[in-house]
């Protein structure tokens, strides 16, 4: 552990509790209630961008992705494969949905849920199966910030200059 205060510590574990919004870890390890929201908002963007509190984020993210087995490659696939999921594996070879138990394990985790309706009544009900699927644009987006296909291209450049000298500029 490093010396960081106990609040400051409480707002980093905070932090990775939260899903990452340093807005609300601050608030959840600092007195705020006096305080504007824009000052806090400032207050937690100071903090974390602190190299000791950094460091210490840090530390704690590849601490949890060691415990739990995550790597940027296996985070990579679970993105494609939501990302480049074929909705055909919801239905059958007549476009009939399937029942969740009918689908296979990787494409059920790939759903972000599923919903069972009665519709209608009595003898004339039916059950009617829907599914929701995750989000394939912030997936590709994910994707593309992993991969930074979103950062500006370099285009390196070559120049060369040249001086011709005449005449009594020669001399110089």
């Amino acid at each position: 552990m490093s010396n960081l205060t106990p609040k400051q510590e409480k707002a980093i574990q905070e932090y990775l509790i939260n899903g990452g919004n340093k807005t609300q870890a601050y608030k959840s390890a600092y007195s705020t209630s006096n305080m504007k929201e824009e000052t806090i908002t400032n207050k937690a963007y100071q903090l974390f961008k602190r190299g000791d509190i950094r460091a210490r984020l840090e530390e704690l993210q590849k601490k949890q992705a060691k415990k739990h087995d995550i790597t940027k490659d296996k985070v990579l696939k679970q993105l494609c494969d939501i990302a480049f999921l074929d909705i055909g594996r919801l239905a059958d070879e007549k476009g009939k949905i399937k029942d969740i138990q009918e689908l296979d394990e990787h494409t059920r985790r790939l759903l972000q849920g599923a919903e069972l309706k009665s519709l209608g009544s009595g003898d004339n009900s039916i059950l009617s199966m829907s599914y929701k699927l995750s989000d394939k644009l912030k997936a590709i987006e994910m994707i593309n910030k992993m991969l930074g296909y979103n950062e500006p291209e370099k285009i390196e450049q070559n120049q060369s200059i040249t001086f011709v000298l005449s005449g009594s500029d020669a001399e110089i």
